[in-house]
């Protein structure tokens, strides 16, 4: 009895393992024969695709057959769209829209993957398919934060302007991180611009805040008096994004209206936006005033003004030998070390060695201060200017 039960149990345990090889191998065929058949229409598909789309060729690939080869066709569409324009981009659509890949990413906003959910949606609007529109807005309320994100930027990518308020709504719903909102409201364009417009002057505070970055990556030049406006707001972050704003529109109009924030005595942090946007703007005008903040006490703000001071040029260098006397080591001595890190100061040596008055005491007021380096260099040679250095820094021993 015991012996026919063992056999029993034998025999099960066998046909069981038979039945998992039996499976094992049935699915690697399958994938075999599966994987060779999207290779075959890969190597077909890829040639014959590019040579319809630049116009070789008159007729399109054959349809996919199955749920393989419309990847395979799809995925060849997506990379080929951001090397054609015009025509060729028209061609694109057609394929993707004769394909029956349309209804398949539409398909695909439901999908229980969220990478297939996702894919969909960029897809839909990287190819510009207009009738993906309301599918897009339906998903823009959906659980999957990503996907809502995903449509937001495929509907940028459509030029839905008129959803920019359901796309907000939607965004904000799911706690979007804040430099993503930037960057679908970005994918708008010029076309954005009034909406943004609208939401810095009347929306919520993080609203507010997040068009005042978006509008100065748009570089609209016509927003400036709005901009220079919030310069004014009681909200400090809201004032140094408006600033940073500014100076990316790159237009000196800016500058009277930046100077004033940096004399209104903001927090340090607004003060570093102010004076890193007045070095973008490169206005010398802005030179007395940059000079000032050499000697804040927070290292940040010192090191903005020291860089826009830099990127002035020999407008900066005037204006810290002009204002030599009022202002400290320390901030001589950042202006200074900048000043050589760019490259400058062995030509400001030079002149100095030459009779130059105003580099000699530039130079000499840097060498107190303990920035010495090119002049320890050039007293180590035998030229002129070595002599000048050598003077320079034993001068400096004696005091």
């Amino acid at each position: 009895m015991n012996r026919s039960l063992l056999q029993l149990i034998f025999w099960c345990s066998a046909g069981a393992v038979c039945v998992a090889l039996g499976a094992i191998i049935v699915v690697r065929v399958s994938t075999a024969i599966t994987r060779w058949r999207v290779a075959r229409y890969q190597s077909v598909v890829r040639d014959r695709l590019t040579a319809f789309i630049v116009g070789v060729r008159d007729d399109p690939p054959s349809p996919p057959r199955g749920r393989f080869e419309q990847r395979v066709l799809e995925r060849n569409l997506v990379a080929l769209l951001p090397s054609v324009k015009g025509d060729a981009a028209t061609r694109v659509a057609e394929v993707f829209s004769a394909a029956g890949l349309v209804e398949v990413a539409h398909r695909d906003l439901d999908a229980r993957n969220s990478l297939t959910r996702i894919r969909a949606a960029d897809t839909l609007g990287a190819l510009r398919v207009r009738d993906a529109t309301p599918w897009l807005i339906a998903h823009l309320h959906h659980h999957d934060p990503l996907l809502r994100l995903a449509c937001a930027r495929a509907l940028a990518e459509l030029g839905a302007v008129e959803e920019l308020p359901e796309i907000m709504t939607a965004l904000e719903e799911a706690a979007t991180d804040p430099g993503d909102v930037v960057e679908v409201m970005l994918a708008f364009g010029p076309r954005g611009v009034p909406f943004l417009i609208e939401m810095l002057a009347a929306g919520s505070l993080s609203e507010r805040r997040l068009a005042a970055v978006a509008l100065g990556h748009i570089a609209s030049l016509h927003v400036l008096p709005e901009l220079s406006r919030v310069l004014d707001d009681p909200d400090d972050e809201l004032a140094a994004k408006a600033a940073r704003a500014l100076g990316q529109l790159g237009d000196s109009k800016a500058t009277p209206a930046l100077i004033g924030l940096l004399r209104d005595r903001r927090p340090w942090f607004v003060r570093v936006a102010a004076t890193a946007a007045l070095g973008t703007l490169e206005d010398r005008a802005a030179a007395p005033a940059l000079v000032q903040e050499l000697d804040a006490e927070e290292w940040d703000l010192r090191n903005a003004a020291a860089q826009a001071l830099v990127v002035l040029d020999s407008d900066g260098l005037e204006a810290v030998i002009t204002a030599m006397d009022t202002i400290s080591d320390r901030g001589v001595a950042h202006f200074a070390g900048l000043v050589d890190v760019a490259g400058r100061m062995e030509s400001i040596v030079l002149r100095a060695s030459e009779g130059d008055t105003a580099c000699d005491r530039f130079v000499r007021r840097a060498c107190a201060a303990g920035v010495h380096t090119r002049l320890d260099e050039f007293a180590a040679g035998s030229l002129e200017v070595g002599h000048y250095a050598a003077g320079v820094l034993a001068a400096e021993s004696a005091a």
